[in-house]
C-alpha cells in the first residue's frame, strides 16, 4: 500500500509538471500574431462494459494551437480514465496524445447567427484524430504498468462565453490494442465525451 501511495504521488507530480509546461508554452507563444491558443480542461465518462457500471470517469488537459490562415488545429493532450483505484487493466492511468483537428469557425459557417461580423476566432466546430502513449495497470500486477500506442477520433465544439473564457463539448472514440503471449494486455474500443472550460487567446 505504501508503494502504491508513493507511485500515485509521483504520477500526480508528473501531471502537475505537464500542466506547468502547457501554461508556460502558452505564455511564451502569446506574443505571436499568427495563431490562436486554447487551453482546455474538463471531464466526463468513457463507456467500457468491463467496468462494474459500464462507465469510467476521467478528465483531459489540452493545449491547442490554431494557425489563423489554415482551417487546422494542432493539439497536445493528457487524459485519464479510471474507477478511482487503478487496479484493473481497463483503467487508463494516462493517455498522452498529439492530434490534428479540422476546424470550422462558426462565424464563417453560420454568419446569420451574428448581428455583426465576429472579430475573434474562438467559437468553432472541430473534428480530428490523434495518437499517443497509453499506460494501464498490468493484469498480473496492478502496481506495475503496461504501455503502448492508442488512437482516438474526436468531434466537438468550443464556444467563447466572455473575455477569454469559453466552454467546450467533445465526443470521442478511443482505440488501443496490444497482445503479449496471446493475452490482450491493452484492449480498448470505447466511446466517451468531455465537457469543460477553455481559455481562449485569439492573436
Amino acid at each position: 500500500m505504501v508503494r502504491n501511495g508513493k507511485m500515485q504521488v509521483r504520477r500526480k507530480v508528473k501531471r502537475i509538471h505537464f500542466m506547468a509546461i502547457i501554461i508556460l508554452t502558452m505564455c511564451l507563444l502569446s506574443g505571436a500574431h499568427a495563431v490562436g491558443l486554447t487551453v482546455r480542461f474538463g471531464g466526463g465518462p468513457l463507456y467500457d462494459e468491463r467496468a462494474t457500471d459500464g462507465i469510467l470517469g476521467g478528465g483531459q488537459l489540452a493545449l491547442e494551437l490554431r494557425p489563423n490562415r489554415i482551417p487546422l488545429a494542432f493539439q497536445l493532450a493528457t487524459e485519464y480514465w479510471t474507477k478511482g483505484c487503478l487496479e484493473y487493466s481497463y483503467e487508463i492511468e494516462s493517455f498522452y496524445a498529439a492530434k490534428v483537428l479540422l476546424v470550422g469557425y462558426i462565424g464563417d459557417i453560420m454568419p446569420f447567427l451574428f448581428t455583426e461580423p465576429p472579430t475573434t476566432k474562438t467559437t468553432y466546430l472541430y473534428l480530428g484524430a490523434g495518437a499517443g502513449r497509453i499506460s494501464v495497470p498490468k493484469i498480473a500486477d496492478p502496481d506495475a504498468r503496461e504501455t503502448g500506442m492508442a488512437y482516438d477520433a474526436v468531434v466537438g465544439t468550443n464556444i467563447r462565453l466572455f473575455w477569454k473564457l469559453g466552454f467546450f463539448a467533445e465526443g470521442k472514440y478511443l482505440y488501443g490494442s496490444k497482445t503479449v503471449n496471446n493475452i490482450k494486455v491493452i484492449d480498448f474500443s470505447d466511446m466517451g465525451f468531455l465537457l469543460g472550460l477553455s481559455l481562449n487567446f485569439a492573436l
